[in-house]
């Protein structure tokens, strides 16, 4: 069963389980709650129909026939897929737990559960998927603005960046300090920084 109610930006709940009434539970749990959702029976059902980049989080029933819940994880991590996923389970399991928050997994909760239990994992992990998704577009445009430094330009960024001063570096390269400080000039310009100290927060929160 398939429930595509999601517009072109909404964030989805998808559901994978290959449990019809769960799968028909989550749905209405969710649409109470106001969020859009997709159910899907099978890891494999869901990897051929997921396109794009779509906003949004995915339940996932750790234990399926056929494509684990671990292993669609597996699968979604290798396609680049990097929507949060909270595992479910019906067995009461420390290990099984360990594995999936190993795995990458945002959250883990034991069926039976409470709505309101899984209600908030939903808002964390959507929550989460804005972040992970700005924080991407983030580290996307920097790159870019990096790509724009000459190899010469690259070099003095990354001695600037390691606190050595104009002077130093002119010693390295052995050519003059105004020449350097014409070099951290164009660098600045081209990363979009007023400073050396900026340039240095933002890389370091970028871990660049």
């Amino acid at each position: 069963m398939q429930d595509n109610q999601s517009g072109d930006t909404a964030p989805t709940v998808f559901v994978v389980d290959d449990e019809a009434l769960i799968r028909d539970s989550l749905a209405k749990m969710l649409k109470s709650a106001g969020f859009e959702s997709e159910l899907f029976g099978s890891g494999k059902a869901f990897l051929e129909n997921y396109q794009g980049d779509r906003p949004g989080c995915v339940i996932i029933d750790l234990k399926m026939k056929g494509m684990s819940g671990l292993k669609l994880l597996e699968n979604l991590q290798k396609l680049s897929i990097h929507l949060p996923v909270i595992f479910l389970s019906g067995v009461a399991n420390i290990q099984n737990a360990v594995e999936a928050m190993k795995a990458g997994a945002v959250d883990f909760l034991e069926k039976p559960f409470r709505p309101k239990q899984l209600l908030e994992k939903v808002r964390y992990a959507l929550s989460l998927d804005v972040e992970m998704r700005l924080r991407r577009e983030i580290h996307s445009r920097v790159n870019q603005l990096i790509d724009r430094l000459s190899p010469r330009e690259h070099q003095v960024m990354e001695l600037l960046i390691q606190g050595k001063s104009s002077k130093a570096i002119a010693q390295e390269f052995n050519i003059s300090p105004k020449t350097i400080d014409i070099h951290r000039a164009r660098v600045l310009e081209k990363m979009e920084v007023g400073s050396v100290v900026l340039l240095v927060q933002l890389l370091h929160q970028l871990d660049l």
